[in-house]
């Protein structure tokens, strides 16, 4: 959510939509300041991150970008799933800068690979609710902590890999709309705040991989993408009674 807004405030600001009180010379400032004082560092780095990226690149980089969170997203869970992904390898990364935060991502995996472990040959459609995953209810892990973390990981669990891509799906389908539908937007200002709200959706799918889907926020965004385009990129001739003068004729003409 703070990671959104950053990202918003950027675009608002590069769009030049976003008002500019004779107090406040940069508002972004002070959005970011809000980031800080949150002493998340996941949350800080998100906003900063994406809040450069929308204020810098062109709207159809910042879509480009947001396309490959959401592709990186759908394809981490059959990388999981068969194996291929370097988990060591990032770990080990990891600890090459923060101890904490290696033991925090080596966690991470554990709960992962304990569900991994347990859905045997019920990995496609997994168990269909979380008490009925073996040993879910009483899993500890190495942290000490009960219970599972991340909402790929339990819906995994619950079920399997179909469940977990098709949810995902919410949110990589008005992705490839948006990307395919970007040229069709006239205004310049309208693809920076299309293109910033395609990078709050990807940001959102990459967060269900390692957080839980709590709200209702993540399908908002992805449905207000999705009407957004629609209103953007419709034919300017039709209108809620119809069409206001006949395709037939301009294109026989």
């Amino acid at each position: 959510m703070r990671a959104a807004v950053a990202i918003a405030g950027a675009a608002l600001h590069k769009a030049r939509a976003m008002p500019v009180w004779p107090w406040v010379r940069w508002p972004n400032l002070f959005v970011l300041a809000g980031l800080g004082i949150t002493l998340k560092v996941a949350s800080i780095i998100y906003g900063v991150t994406c809040a450069s990226i929308a204020r810098v690149l062109a709207p159809k980089r910042v879509a480009l970008i947001a396309v490959v969170m959401g592709m990186v997203a759908c394809i981490y869970p059959f990388m999981r799933s068969t194996d291929t992904f370097p988990t060591e390898a990032l770990v080990d990364f990891a600890a090459q800068f923060e101890e904490q935060r290696a033991r925090s991502l080596n966690h991470r995996f554990v709960d992962e690979n304990f569900v991994l472990e347990n859905l045997g040959d019920r990995w496609l459609f997994g168990w269909g609710h979380f008490g009925r995953i073996p040993g879910a209810l009483t899993f500890s892990g190495d942290s000490g902590e009960s219970g599972l973390d991340g909402w790929w990981n339990i819906q995994n669990g619950m079920a399997g890999i179909v469940g977990v891509e098709l949810g995902l799906l919410f949110f990589l389908v008005p992705l490839l709309i948006g990307w395919r539908k970007m040229n069709r937007i006239d205004s310049r200002e309208s693809q920076i705040l299309v293109a910033a709200l395609m990078l709050c959706v990807g940001i959102r799918m990459l967060d269900l991989l390692l957080n839980g889907w709590y709200n209702s926020l993540p399908v908002m965004l992805g449905g207000a993408l999705v009407g957004a385009l629609a209103s953007l990129t419709a034919d300017p001739r039709i209108t809620r009674r119809g069409l206001q003068r006949p395709l037939g004729r301009e294109l026989s003409s």
